[in-house]
């Protein structure tokens, strides 16, 4: 359909959460007649919206009509804004009683009509003058400068901004952005606005055509280039470039035929006199942003190091302390498991780091290790990794649930950034564990270990072999760097599995750049693995059907992208619901996919990845939300949802309970039952799953997929990759591609060795 405009009244309000609201409405719209209730006269209308008053006219723009059988239609609507309370219209003292009426009250209206000339001290901001009227104090005439200015002045220029192009979801961004002040937004917009942080493309479009701007002005220019260094850094994380390297890229060969080579370099000098750039040595150039982050990396680990003040655990023997612990766990630890808690134990360092190939038993030396310390009444941890199924394995395989975490929990993260910075450390807190090092990123490694006291031990648990983090960053060969100032032991003898297990040498082999299936090129099975070339797609996803029928919460399919996931999941999906086992009758909540003009249609039953963090979720201990509603001033039915918060996290999976009419969807992980109101719950089916998101986890069933018609596969796959996603695997590991020289090549490529660092740079020569 096409997009219309409309004009309404308010009938009822339905639903409010925020600005998100669902009313009622009546309208005279012509578009709008064909879906209007029949009886009633009115239509639903949902989106984002200023507070909606009686009597006052709106307009908004209409974007989708859906039908809902008994509840009739709904319209999706943006850009709701009332008319007739513009700036421009409000001319007179009577039109501005008349604003007051509507957005601040009745009763301060009636206190402004008999003073004259009450426009222009609302215009020119007038506080003395309007607090001289009877009846008006400070608090009010503040909230009415407020509000003229949001509504009336706001109004004025939400029309301009709309007519140089911004969408919908960019004008939400600069409400946010300037404090819903539209007035400083259109000041900030003609200031520069590449400076925004939307999309250099769009904003591009809009100064050259709605603004007429100069295509050599330097900001549009310094646009260009600081995305340049960006987008080319982003691309293999590498955190810095040569200089060289950099002026040959063909978008700033562009920009110097157009400005000359001069011009070009003194941009590049304003934008490090800016801190957007740095230039190091004259060699090489980085973003600002990351060689403060760097360096900060650099200075917390140094400090950690030069400080550190572990009190040593009274121990007189530990052999017998460690065969005491075997006897608890009940088994024996091989010799490196037992000389890695030695070493720990025993050490006086701050940090510590236990490397080793996946399922060696990293969580079996650190539980030993924890109850060692809880025996000597030194019991209080924190246990945390990236994702929340990690950290909760974390806690369960150690003995420690209580205290595990994801590390955004653990550094107690909210809408105003983390509770526990480098100025407000970890208080009572024994040992820290931080597990799967090689995900985390520099950022959150300095943000991990930014609160650390250096009377705390410290231990980094990670894998070399899998894949390094998705920003910048080589956590495990940076930690490194730093020599025997912090303690590491290594760990390589196998225990998850047998030692004759097909898992465990496959993993093992591609570990260690060698391809264990070079004279397979056909196909090839073993007890635990099989590797399938060919077009195995429909084979594969029967399989994992019957599979999933056996072991619904281990059983996964992993693969290169979220765009290949999101196909995946819409066609295990279809199949469950073939097979009855997602019931597509049942109420539902849909979400846009990756995949341009797709949406997710999720069921109860269906296993979604949270894929945003969210703070407004809460534990949900009631079976309905009858006993949450309640009413608003305006008579209007609302769920006050009050129950005990529970804030769940990007990449943690759930089951979907149930999903209410009222706007709210009911998730279980098996554990815990908790609310979430639709809009601001992002989600995507959790059938299939890119190998980042699942590093730290493991299941019984796991399946590979990876064709060579994916470029993004090439740029993908790795030694790392396959190792880390073989690794996931329990039971069964089954391999499905189309061609057998898509592990021939990822098992030749390392994505570590791609990946370059400033620290290098900083560690082996003083700059």
């Amino acid at each position: 359909m096409e997009e219309f405009e409309m004009q309404f009244t308010l009938d009822k309000v339905i639903y409010q959460k925020n600005d998100f609201k669902i009313v009622r409405v009546k309208s005279t719209t012509k578009e709008v007649r064909p879906y209007l209730n029949t009886v009633w006269g009115n239509v639903s209308i949902k989106g984002e919206m200023p507070i909606i008053k009686p009597s006052v006219k709106y307009s908004c723009i209409v974007k989708k009509i859906e039908e809902n059988g008994a509840y009739g239609y709904t319209l999706t609507v943006s850009s709701v804004y009332p008319m007739g309370f513009g700036a421009d219209d409000i001319k007179t003292d009577s039109d501005l009683i008349s604003f007051v009426e509507v957005f601040v009250g009745e009763g301060t209206a009636d206190k402004l009509r008999k003073t004259k000339g009450i426009l222009k001290m609302v215009q020119e901001g007038d506080i003395t003058g309007i607090t001289n009227i009877k009846g008006i104090g400070e608090k009010t005439a503040q909230k009415l400068f407020a509000i003229y200015q949001k509504e009336a002045i706001g109004s004025k220029y939400l029309i301009k901004i709309k007519q140089l192009g911004f969408s919908d979801n960019e004008i939400k961004a600069l409400r946010k952005m300037y404090n819903d002040n539209l007035y400083m937004a259109w000041e900030g917009i003609n200031h520069n606005i590449f400076a925004l942080g939307f999309r250099l493309d769009r904003m591009d479009k809009i100064f050259l055509e709605g603004l007429e701007g100069d295509p050599t002005d330097k900001r549009r220019l310094g646009a260009y280039i600081s995305k340049s260094l960006k987008d080319y850094m982003y691309n293999g994380y590498r955190s810095y470039i040569p200089l060289v390297e950099f002026y040959n890229l063909d978008i700033m060969r562009n920009i110097e035929s157009r400005v000359g080579i001069d011009e070009l370099k003194k941009c590049v000098k304003d934008l490090e006199k800016k801190e957007e750039l740095k230039i190091i040595d004259n060699k090489y150039i980085t973003t600002f942003s990351e060689w403060q982050l760097e360096n900060n990396v650099k200075f917390i680990i140094e400090n950690l190091i030069e400080k550190q003040d572990v009190e040593m655990l009274p121990i007189e023997d530990i052999d017998k302390e460690i065969d005491e612990q075997e006897e608890v766990i009940g088994f024996k630890l091989n010799e490196g498991q037992r000389k890695a808690v030695k070493d720990i134990i025993m050490s006086d360092k701050c940090l510590n780091m236990l490397t080793g190939y996946a399922g060696t038993g990293k969580t079996s030396v650190t539980k030993v290790i924890l109850n060692i310390y809880t025996k000597y009444n030194r019991g209080e941890f924190k246990l945390c990794a990236l994702s929340g199924r990690a950290s909760s394995i974390l806690g369960e395989s150690s003995g420690y649930p209580q205290f595990a975490n994801t590390i955004h929990r653990t550094l107690g993260f909210g809408e105003g950034g983390w509770k526990f910075t480098k100025d407000n450390k970890f208080t009572v807190t024994d040992v820290l564990v931080i597990d799967e090092i090689s995900m985390i990123d520099f950022y959150l490694l300095y943000s991990i270990l930014a609160p650390v006291s250096p009377n705390m031990k410290v231990i980094l648990l990670g894998d070399s072999g899998q894949l390094p983090s998705l920003s910048f960053g080589k956590t495990i060969e940076t930690l490194e760097l730093f020599g025997d100032s912090i303690n590491r032991n290594e760990l390589t003898q196998i225990m998850r599995q047998r030692e004759d297990a097909f898992i465990s040498k496959v993993a093992n082999d591609v570990r260690q750049n060698i391809n264990p299936f070079e004279n397979t090129k056909y196909g090839w099975y073993g007890s635990d693995v099989e590797v399938c070339i060919g077009d195995s797609y429909q084979y594969m996803l029967k399989d994992f059907i019957e599979k999933y029928k056996k072991d619904k919460n281990s059983t996964i399919i992993v693969t290169t992208t979220k765009a290949k996931t999101d196909m995946l999941n819409f066609d295990i999906q279809n199949k469950l619901i073939q097979e009855g086992l997602v019931n597509d009758k049942s109420p539902y909540i849909i979400k846009p996919s990756s995949t341009k003009g797709k949406v997710y249609k999720m069921y109860i039953d269906d296993n979604v990845m949270v894929l945003k963090n969210n703070h407004t979720s809460k534990r949900f201990n009631g079976e309905t939300l009858n006993k949450y509603k309640t009413e608003d001033e305006y008579g209007n039915v609302v769920y006050n949802i009050t129950t005990e918060p529970m804030p769940i996290f990007n990449g943690e999976i759930y089951t979907i309970k149930n999903v209410y009419s009222e706007g709210y969807v009911l998730l279980t992980d098996d554990k815990n039952d908790i609310i979430v109101d639709i809009e601001s719950l992002e989600c995507c089916l959790a059938y299939a799953s890119n190998c980042h998101k699942l590093q730290g986890s493991s299941a019984n069933n796991v399946y590979i997929y990876h064709t060579s018609e994916w470029v993004d596969t090439q740029m993908m796959l790795s030694a790392q990759w396959l190792y880390t996603a073989y690794t996931r695997a329990k039971k069964l590991l089954s391999i499905h591609t189309d061609q057998y020289s898509n592990i021939s090549k990822g098992v030749r490529k390392n994505a570590v060795d791609e990946k370059v660092t400033i620290l290098e740079l900083l560690m082996n020569k003083a700059i």
